[in-house]
């Protein structure tokens, strides 16, 4: 399989600091920065390491103190452009969230991003579709609902909804 070259770009809002490539890595840029006796010190770019993945799988980077940033976001951000109101990023056609070549990343809608979850076959959730008319429409159902279930938004109208799930009949 063809190894696609890799071009880096600078990171949106970071630039003459930070680069990220189309395969997905972000390198720091030599620069100068002032130690703590207030001399200064040469400091050569390298690749940064990507930090701890979030309850989605995403992985991280810092980027300075306090600046932590997903990986997928600055990849798009940095060859596609800026996010689009109303859209987020969409992992296709390979749903590993660590994947972050720009090859796989698009920007989409919401129910662009459940459609290829289910297409994929890693939606958390196949009972959650299976009540609804179509998996089109469980974007959506999920965001007006909180995420509740047909059968959970059933037992709340019906009053045997807890705190803790359904009571027994």
């Amino acid at each position: 399989m063809h190894q696609p070259e890799e071009e880096f770009r600078p990171v949106v809002g970071f630039e003459g600091r930070y680069e990220v490539s189309n395969l997905g890595r972000v390198r720091s840029l030599p620069h100068i920065q002032l130690g703590r006796n207030g001399k200064p010190i040469k400091r050569l770019g390298r690749i940064l390491r990507p930090g701890r993945h979030n309850k989605h799988g995403h992985v991280s980077v810092v980027l300075g103190r306090g600046n932590t940033r997903q990986v997928h976001r600055l990849v798009l951000e940095a060859f596609v452009g800026p996010c689009p109101p109303g859209e987020e990023t969409c992992h296709d056609p390979d749903p590993d969230p660590t994947n972050n070549r720009l090859d796989n990343l698009r920007w989409g809608t919401r129910s662009d991003n459940i459609n290829d979850a289910v297409g994929h076959g890693t939606w958390h959730s196949e009972k959650r579709i299976a009540g609804w008319a179509s998996p089109a429409n469980a974007a959506g159902r999920a965001k007006g609902h909180g995420g509740r279930t047909p059968a959970a938004l059933a037992a709340l109208a019906r009053g045997r909804q807890t705190r803790w799930g359904v009571r027994d009949a």
